[in-house]
């Protein structure tokens, strides 16, 4: 299952522990998709990570990374990346399994993503959970940083927000929560955020604004007023 040269897409759904094998080879993958993933230790995580070379399209969705310290995704050929994780997401639908051991991400793990001049678009959605950090990322030109309220001690809301969008620094597009936007200027003051905003060359900003539960999206064009 792990090792295959015609593999193009790979798309997994398992709300459990993934027991890698030694030897993982995917040369020809084109789309990764991993949903309810909990991933085992750092070494198999690492090697299923590089062993997909040709890798274009990679989405992480509600996966568990409690058990890995860190990974870097390093792959010229990445296109896009899309990672949401959501505190108790979909519990209900999730089976119970009584044998299965808590796993509960106590330490966030640390994600470095290393792109290229093929990585144009990068989406994070999510409650803080783990810390990601992107290295050269100056080809995104569509960048989402919806981060939620959390309750997460172990990172620096307004730091991991802000140094997010440093990396999307040629974003034309970006999407962001009014959290993100609150946390970030209470760690770098609104100056600090406004003078981002208005050194990019960004066409187009969404704020997406929480309300009792429901969202609502505001578009912004070039010259808006940010911060009211």
């Amino acid at each position: 299952m792990f090792s295959s040269k015609s593999l193009i897409h790979f798309h997994l759904t398992m709300p459990q522990v993934i027991n890698l094998p030694p030897s993982i080879y995917f040369p020809n993958l084109k789309t990764l998709t991993l949903r309810y993933v909990i991933f085992p230790d750092t070494t198999p995580t690492q090697k299923l990570f590089s062993s997909c070379s040709s890798l274009e399209h990679l989405a992480l969705v509600d996966c568990n990374w409690s058990k890995v310290r860190a990974v870097n995704i390093a792959c010229s050929s990445l296109e896009s990346v899309s990672i949401r994780e959501w505190r108790d997401d979909d519990e209900a639908a999730k089976p119970d399994d009584e044998n299965e051991p808590d796993v509960q991400n106590d330490a966030p793990c640390r994600i470095t993503i290393t792109g290229s001049s093929n990585l144009k678009t990068f989406s994070y959605d999510g409650d803080l959970i783990n810390d990601y950090f992107l290295n050269s990322s100056a080809a995104i030109t569509d960048g989402t940083v919806e981060v939620h309220t959390t309750t997460n001690d172990d990172l620096d809301a307004g730091h991991f927000v802000f140094k997010l969008l440093k990396a999307l620094s040629n974003v034309e597009k970006l999407s962001i929560t009014d959290f993100a936007v609150q946390v970030c200027m209470v760690s770098y003051s609104r100056h600090a955020l406004i003078i981002y905003i208005d050194s990019h060359s960004l066409k187009c900003v969404i704020l997406v604004v929480h309300i009792t539960g429901s969202m609502r999206y505001t578009k912004f064009n070039p010259g808006f007023s940010f911060v009211q």
